[in-house]
């Protein structure tokens, strides 16, 4: 899915229902040199959707989701959950379903993957699986169940 049309159907979204968007005091609106010092600092590529909408939505509550972000510090740090919950080296949460379960990437030698991965709680954080092609994807499918 291109910008674009992610865009097309969040406009579309926040016109039929703007309250699914009320701000909220989680929200962290983030630069792009916020996601590339991110990146530096942890060694690590995020997929080009995921900073895209860091820079466009910010982090925190979006709709029916929420999405951690990649800054170091606050409860909704990606890094802060990840120690937290002593979650594998190779899984960046993005997303939690406030079940105990977490959405993520892949990360293999520092590059992220662009499909989101479900990890599992009930397997003690050790078993994950694909469970969408693209954070685009996920957002439009979790966040304004179309």
């Amino acid at each position: 899915m291109k910008i674009e049309d992610f865009e097309n159907i969040v406009k579309e979204a926040k016109e039929l229902n703007p309250f699914w968007f009320d701000d909220c005091e989680s929200k962290v609106n983030l630069e792009k040199t916020d996601i590339d010092l991110s990146e530096k600092e942890n060694g690590v590529l995020f997929p080009i959707q995921y900073k895209e909408f860091l820079i466009r939505h910010g982090s925190g509550y979006f709709a029916f989701t929420n999405v951690l972000s990649p800054l170091r510090s606050g409860d909704y740090s990606m890094w802060v959950q990840k120690a937290r919950y002593g979650l594998p080296d190779c899984f960046l949460p993005i997303c939690d379903n406030e079940c105990g379960d977490y959405y993520g990437f892949v990360a293999t030698n520092g590059l992220c993957s662009d499909e989101v991965y479900w990890l599992d709680h009930e397997s003690g954080y050790q078993k994950y699986e694909k469970a969408y092609d693209s954070f685009f994807e996920f957002v439009v499918k979790t966040g304004l169940k179309r």
